[in-house]
């Protein structure tokens, strides 16, 4: 075979590749949008729960919704308030000032928190892995597997 036949065949053979790749692409560029439209949609609806998705991975901290949220909630029930968000149950001044973000929780105070309601957890973001939020002493605190106080809502116990 001649270099000139060579060249002729590699030529087309790259040509009928080059033809074949980019009617692909575009093809392939057409479903990848289609498929994000559809995931778009379907996103918008679940937009509650996205937020709580990406709440779940950097939720360290309670935010500006979360605190209202809390105290809308509060507000309803502070007629009815389960334990650990009573009266009854306020932290003693020197109890009151370990409850602080970044402080972790001693015995005493462990003792004395407790799960938050289940219709109230429903309103919060999941908090993030390794972490849960209780009721302690009148506040909502998001607490660590190690007891370490990531963030804490103060809510007033007299509403009346």
């Amino acid at each position: 075979m001649t270099s000139v036949m060579k060249r002729f065949w590699m030529s087309t053979g790259m040509s009928v590749m080059l033809a074949v790749t980019g009617s692909a692409v575009p093809a392939q560029y057409g479903q990848n949008t289609d498929n994000q439209n559809r995931n778009e949609n379907k996103n918008s609806r679940n937009a509650g729960q996205n937020r709580n998705d990406q709440n779940q991975q950097n939720h360290e901290r309670f935010d500006q919704h979360d605190q209202q949220v809390t105290r809308d909630w509060y507000s309803q029930h502070h007629n009815n308030a389960p334990v650990g968000l009573r009266d009854r149950d306020r932290l003693a001044p020197d109890e009151e000032s370990r409850l602080q973000p970044g402080a972790t929780l001693d015995s005493r105070l462990r003792a004395k928190t407790h799960p938050l309601p289940p219709d109230l957890s429903r309103e919060l973001p999941p908090p993030p892995h390794n972490s849960r939020y209780v009721a302690v002493g009148g506040h909502v605190a998001q607490v660590d597997n190690r007891n370490r106080v990531q963030d804490v809502i103060h809510l007033e116990l007299n509403v009346r």
